[in-house]
């Protein structure tokens, strides 16, 4: 249960900061800098080391891959 308080807290002080973009019109990078990226390394805890923005793979490029022992996290995958 101290875990759960903890990602709470955090996810109440990160909320509010991404909160505010959501009236704004911003670039996919300041999406991912401003929005993605402060609850992955804030609330879920992810090491920044573990994150890899846009790396390439066969189908095009991934926009955000991260891996922790089994758990993986990806979004988007764009065509060159």
């Amino acid at each position: 249960m101290e875990e759960y308080g903890k990602v709470l807290k955090a996810w109440n002080i990160t909320y509010p900061e991404i909160k505010h973009y959501q009236a704004e019109s911003i670039t996919e990078t300041d999406t991912r800098c401003k929005i993605i990226d402060p609850p992955l390394l804030n609330v879920l805890m992810w090491d920044e080391s573990l994150i890899r923005r846009e790396p390439k793979v066969e189908s095009g490029y991934m926009i955000i891959f991260v891996k922790a022992n089994t758990i993986v996290y990806l979004t988007k995958i764009l065509k060159q």
